[in-house]
């Protein structure tokens, strides 16, 4: 075939699939703007094709939850999720009476209009059009299919009945199935099914196909099929001796996902794509070996373990017919628990203890704390907590069950190492009991009538404190969950009932960091804490992580006590080390008199970075830039004080591609690392920086308006109680506050 020939092809095609798109969505779009005010039948039957893609309300093993039935990835994975949660809303206007209902119905018809528009746009599977005219049956398809030999191919069929009476059509062929395989369509109606073609030996052939309309209108026609040569992949994963779990992508030349032939457990990450903000990345789970059929030619496997692991992407060259057997060894360019560093993730949610183990080993994390957790009336893995390490656990990997406890308002709080859960989890309108619509980890933007965050008399506000101090009555430790624009954490800070603040989990770094470092310059020895917020196959565990530095043998006592002794530093990717006069972060160097302290700080990094700065008492004194592989930064000094400070350090870098995209921009990070502070005590001088009182001062103050005018308690005396409590906290920095600038 010439080039001209091609060029003609590409044009029809292109030209064909634009019509069926146009025609489509039209004709939805145009039933959403009627008087009537019923759902189109297209919609549902697009619905049905992809609902059982992404379901609702998975928990336990993710991934398996899903369905995945197509095994969609890239875009398409996007716009499908989006679709599917917009026709979730639909249906729950079309079933509730309110005002406005029929204008919201109109509107929200449009937008899943809309929505399915972008996934017939983009997906790329092969579209037949089938025109029902009174006295003829049109279809209209491409030229040629191309089909991979042994492999599933969906085939998109859209049907629509130009008549002006109900007819039913009936497809059949020997070659594609088709389930269902005859639809009723109105007069003037579009409708949807999909027909599978699996073609059982390579080469060219074609396929027949006969659509009967009744009445005697029959319509028997073929298609050319050209069918790709296929081949295995058959792979082993092995770390030294032994064989691994470990995350793999299998991708062709064209960028398309191919699946293993048998697996459970997978992720498909929220990744940074090329031309859009975010894009579907599809993933699985290798338990140490995987079968893959391929088209013949050259592939792409991509292999990742955690973050201490290289990256494997190697291009593999697959025979027709042929199996190719390949070994892929991973190599550590780091080994952090060599040098007494253990890494957990501190934020998890619905895993079961078997999933959590198993992505605890695939993600190279030692500790996964898996918070319980009230989500509007729905509480999760409440039937794993029991007060102690999940006996799952083994001598490298430990699973327990703790919990998230949260107000909309007042902030969300970790509670760690808990032998009796603190309810009643969640107060004020996330403990109310409401339907949750949409299915996690929403892809992009997705828009929803607003709804009253407010709390009620069956889920009252009140503050934090409450289960700070439970929890620390049981021995555990209470980790800020998300250090940004909440109301309470000032106030738990100053009294006493904050142990850690996570910097990093659905955070933003430029309102992080600042207010961790206020806190630290009114004297609050507060380390740095991370997690995922783990909620969905759409992120790893750990892929933002806490490491902390034991002293003795690896335990979960003794990993969270390192925690409360700020023996810690996070990062997404960098491995970072500080020491102050030979000390490690949570240590504490005495001065007596005025001095120098000697600073070694190092940074080492798979995905490049920029900078490497030290930090004291909130501002950075020293950067040195990353060297030439943009990978390793160090630095050595001596720094002079006669004052008391807290000292870290930190590594800046930009967004890369690896990196997880979070499902808002805004807490999306850069590559980045940070330490918890080592103290320096001079004589017995505290930390108190009365700019730092005074910002927090400002934080009570919301707190306090919001008691006064905005929260629901559940009595009087429960309000003037918290004001109490709340003025307290205002003491505690207006002593600060007052201070001469400089003082101290």
């Amino acid at each position: 075939m010439g080039p001209g020939a091609v060029r003609s092809q590409t044009i029809r095609r292109l030209i064909l699939v634009c019509s069926l798109i146009a025609l489509s969505v039209a004709h939805l779009t145009r039933a959403g703007s009627d008087a009537e005010t019923s759902i189109p039948r297209g919609l549902d039957d697009l619905y049905a094709v992809f609902k059982d893609e992404i379901r609702a309300g998975v928990a336990g093993a993710h991934y398996r939850g899903l369905g995945n039935r197509w095994q969609l990835d890239g875009i398409v994975y996007n716009h499908v999720f989006q679709a599917l949660n917009a026709y979730d809303l639909l249906r729950k206007v079309e079933s509730t009476s309110f005002s406005g209902r029929t204008e919201l119905l109109r509107r929200q018809t449009t937008t899943v209009a809309q929505g399915f528009e972008r996934v017939l746009d983009s997906i790329p599977w092969p579209k037949f059009r089938v025109d029902l005219e009174s006295d003829r049956i049109v279809l209209a398809a491409p030229q040629e299919l191309t089909v991979a030999h042994g492999v599933r191919q969906p085939v998109l069929f859209f049907l629509r009945n130009a008549t002006n009476a109900s007819r039913a059509m009936t497809l059949s062929s020997t070659e594609l199935a088709f389930e269902p395989d005859r639809v009723d369509v109105a007069s003037g109606q579009t409708r949807y099914l999909v027909g599978t073609l699996e073609a059982q030996k390579p080469g060219g052939a074609r396929i027949g196909l006969r659509i009967a309309a009744g009445g005697g209108l029959v319509h028997d026609g073929s298609v050319r099929v050209a069918v790709q040569e296929t081949g295995w992949l058959v792979a082993t994963v092995t770390e030294g001796d032994a064989r691994a779990i470990a995350r793999v992508r299998v991708t062709d030349s064209s960028g398309r996902y191919w699946p293993p032939e048998e697996h459970n457990d997978g992720l498909i990450l929220k990744m940074h794509g090329p031309e859009h903000d975010q894009i579907a990345q599809r993933w699985f789970y290798a338990d140490g070996s995987f079968r893959v059929r391929v088209p013949a030619g050259r592939i792409r496997v991509a292999i990742r373990r955690g973050l201490e692991y290289s990256g494997i992407d190697e291009d593999v060259e697959i025979e027709p017919g042929r199996s190719v057997q390949k070994e892929l060894k991973l190599t550590r360019w780091a080994d952090m628990r060599a040098r007494g560093w253990y890494s957990g993730d501190l934020h998890i949610h619905y895993l079961d203890p078997a999933t959590a183990l198993f992505e605890s080993k695939a993600e190279d994390i030692h500790v996964a704390s898996v918070l319980v957790f009230n989500n509007i009336g729905s509480i999760s893995a409440r039937e794993h907590f029991t007060g102690a390490l999940d006996r799952i656990s083994d001598s490298e990997h430990l699973v327990y069950y703790d919990e998230e406890f949260r107000n909309n308002d007042l902030g969300h709080i970790g509670l760690l190492k808990l032998k009796r859960l603190v309810d009643p989890i969640s107060t004020g309108y996330l403990g109310t009991t409401r339907e949750w619509l949409f299915r996690a980890d929403v892809f992009n933007n997705f828009e929803v009538q607003p709804s009253p965050n407010t709390a009620d008399a069956g889920s009252p506000d009140r503050l934090l404190l409450d289960a700070t101090r439970a929890t620390h009555r049981q021995g555990g430790l209470v980790n800020w969950a998300h250090l940004r624009d909440e109301l309470e954490f000032p106030l738990d800070a100053a009294l006493g009932e904050l142990d850690a603040v996570d910097i990093l989990t659905n955070t933003r770094l430029e309102n992080a960091l600042p207010s961790w470092y206020h806190l630290l310059n009114c004297g609050l020895r507060l380390p740095a804490t991370a997690g995922t917020d783990r909620g969905g196959p759409a992120l790893p565990i750990g892929h933002q992580r806490t490491y902390v530095r034991l002293k003795d043998r690896f335990t979960y006592d003794g990993w969270i006590e390192g925690i409360r002794q700020g023996r810690s530093f996070v990062t997404n990717n960098p491995m970072l080390t500080l020491t102050v006069n030979g000390l490690d972060p949570g240590g504490e160097v005495r001065m007596a008199e005025p001095g120098e302290v000697e600073i070694r700080a190092e940074a080492v990094s798979r995905l490049p970075f920029q900078r490497l700065e030290l930090v004291i008492n909130g501002d950075v004194v020293r950067a040195e830039n990353a060297d030439a592989t943009g990978r390793r930064a160090r630095m050595h000094l001596r720094v002079p004080l006669q004052e008391s400070a807290w000292i870290a350090a930190r590594v800046s870098g930009e967004k890369h591609p690896e990196l997880i995209y979070y499902p808002h921009p805004r807490w999306s990070k850069p590559v980045f690392a940070h330490t918890s502070p080592i103290y320096v005590r001079y004589r017995d001088q505290k930390i108190e920086k009365a700019e730092s009182a005074r910002y927090l001062l400002d934080r009570i103050a919301k707190l306090e308006s919001w008691a006064l005018d905005d929260a629901y308690f559940a009595n009087d005396e429960r309000k003037s109680e918290a004001l109490r409590t709340i003025r307290r906290g205002k003491e505690f920095y207006q002593t600060i506050a007052q201070l001469p600038s400089g003082a101290r």
